[in-house]
């Protein structure tokens, strides 16, 4: 009995000693790939194609007779990013879209931009996400890092009357994340959300801001032309000439990152940054490349879909 269990112990131990190394290999290769994310659920996602989901309206530019989504726009993610922050990590110079004329009018309704962004991180005052800043005090402008001086807030409508103050706000480092602007001239409400969170809001007195000059995607450019690039990718901006509910910005967080617009009448310009610039959302709002600005295709190994 004692000889069989000893001859059962040796042959246990041979056995290690014959494919310990193999299984101790195969466990560290595994690591290795999980490390690099080759197991990331993101990259089994079907990727669309720029163009495979576009809005085609019946009636000109703006118009508020019918428009239409074609193509496949549920289920997919894009297969290209806008990375901002290229140009920022390199020291190549400052890269951003400039969409010449966007008719953002204020004095109407109000204003509602989203945006999902990836951020990489960096210490400098202002990074702004997107914005027309045509003079002091009058435009548009969402900021995702910055401190409470003066313009550079986490949000900025009017330089002189409504920001946030909140030095201690910025996107979430290392992380894809939606964030929504919406504000209401009627009653001068203005709320941003942080995948819905409510970040912050705040109220002013009504005032007729028109920003209808240069619009930028990736940066924000003050008035002195200084330009706050971003340092993190961007993609599937949708900005409509009106306050947008809380409950239709859920709507469209719950559809994810490669989301189509979820109002067709009140969308100026659709922005998926899917390998270019342009505007899906048929009213001819295309962007062009400023500066360094490069297409990420490697970005679902930074993505999990919830």
């Amino acid at each position: 009995m004692r000889a069989s269990s000893a001859t059962e112990g040796q042959s246990a131990m041979e056995y290690l000693m014959t494919y310990g190394w193999a299984i101790l290999s195969v466990a560290i290769v595994l690591a290795a790939l999980f490390e690099l994310g080759i197991f990331n659920s993101g990259l089994f996602l079907q990727h669309a194609p720029a163009g495979s989901c576009r809005i085609f309206r019946f009636g000109p530019a703006y118009s508020s007779s019918m428009a239409v989504l074609q193509g496949r726009c549920v289920g997919l993610v894009p297969e290209f990013v806008a990375d901002f922050g290229y140009a920022y990590r390199t020291g190549l110079g400052p890269g951003y879209v400039s969409i010449a004329n966007l008719p953002i009018d204020m004095k109407s309704a109000g204003v509602t931009a989203t945006i999902w962004v990836y951020w990489f991180g960096g210490n400098q005052n202002c990074q702004g996400l997107l914005g027309s800043y045509p003079s002091p005090g009058t435009g548009f402008a969402v900021f995702g890092y910055g401190s409470n001086n003066g313009a550079c807030g986490p949000v900025w409508i009017n330089a002189s009357y409504l920001k946030w103050p909140d030095s201690n706000y910025s996107v979430h480092k290392g992380r894809w994340e939606f964030i929504a602007v919406s504000y209401n001239e009627s009653n001068g409400y203005a709320a941003m959300y942080d995948d819905m969170n409510v970040f912050s809001n705040a109220t002013k007195q009504p005032l007729y801001l028109q920003a209808s000059n240069t619009f930028t995607l990736g940066a924000v450019i003050a008035p002195n032309n200084n330009v706050y690039v971003f340092n993190g990718l961007i993609t599937n901006v949708q900005v409509y000439d009106k306050p947008l509910s809380k409950e239709s910005l859920s709507a469209l967080y719950g559809e994810g990152i490669g989301g189509a617009p979820i109002d067709l009448q009140d969308l100026i310009g659709w922005w998926p940054l899917n390998g270019n610039a342009n505007d899906y959302s048929g009213n001819s709002n295309n962007g062009q490349l400023v500066g360094n600005t490069s297409f990420n295709g490697a970005w679902t190994t930074l993505y999990s879909p919830t």
